[in-house]
């Protein structure tokens, strides 16, 4: 197993300056090849994003998310290598509740969900509706779009969890303001609350 760090620069707009994070990456050299030889055959809905097309903050949280799902499906455990990235992203806040919180959303995410999510990878530059509802979720929180959280989590989770799960979003959110990672509400996610089935395939990568 080999370990890559990436670089990245998170501009802080109200004071001007530029903070730079190390975010862990982990990937088999091994089956690098094989990756890509998949990722050519990958699907081509991605909800009109790529990962080229999301900030620093937002393609950390994609990042997590993804690893998170495949280690999961897998039965590897994901918070190890998220804690680690956790710690040398963020620099203020609680990163134990952090990764707590996220641990036990993407949980209800993978259990709970009234409809198959998708699950991007980042060989083939895709997103799925997985990661895409996790940064929604934060930038409603960010921005205080209440209803809009508990409109997506109901349709995700039903009203059971709704209400419950946005306050956790909530405190992810505020988490990230804290460690100037932030998140800006996109037109595209309103198409996430018009998903019903499992119309949309999932990343071939995310099979192997």
């Amino acid at each position: 197993m080999i370990i890559t760090f990436i670089t990245i620069a998170f501009d802080n707009h109200s004071h001007e300056e530029t903070m730079t994070a190390q975010i862990i990456k982990f990937c088999n050299k091994a089956e690098r090849k094989k990756a890509d030889e998949r990722a050519k055959r990958a699907w081509d809905d991605t909800f009109h994003l790529t990962l080229t097309d999301l900030t620093p903050p937002e393609n950390y949280m994609v990042w997590m998310v993804q690893h998170w799902g495949h280690y999961s499906i897998r039965k590897q455990d994901p918070l190890p290598v998220i804690a680690e990235s956790v710690k040398r992203v963020f620099f203020n806040g609680n990163k134990e509740r952090f990764v707590e919180y996220s641990d036990y959303i993407l949980y209800l995410f993978s259990h709970i969900t009234s409809y198959p999510l998708t699950l991007g990878c980042q060989q083939c530059n895709k997103l799925g509706s997985f990661e895409l509802n996790f940064i929604a979720l934060i930038s409603y929180g960010q921005s205080g779009d209440h209803q809009l959280s508990k409109n997506l989590l109901g349709h995700l989770l039903g009203v059971n969890y709704s209400e419950e799960t946005r306050t956790y979003f909530d405190a992810l959110a505020k988490i990230c303001s804290e460690n100037k990672l932030n998140f800006t509400s996109r037109p595209e996610y309103q198409d996430l609350f018009q998903l019903r089935s499992n119309k949309r395939q999932p990343c071939r990568y995310a099979r192997h």
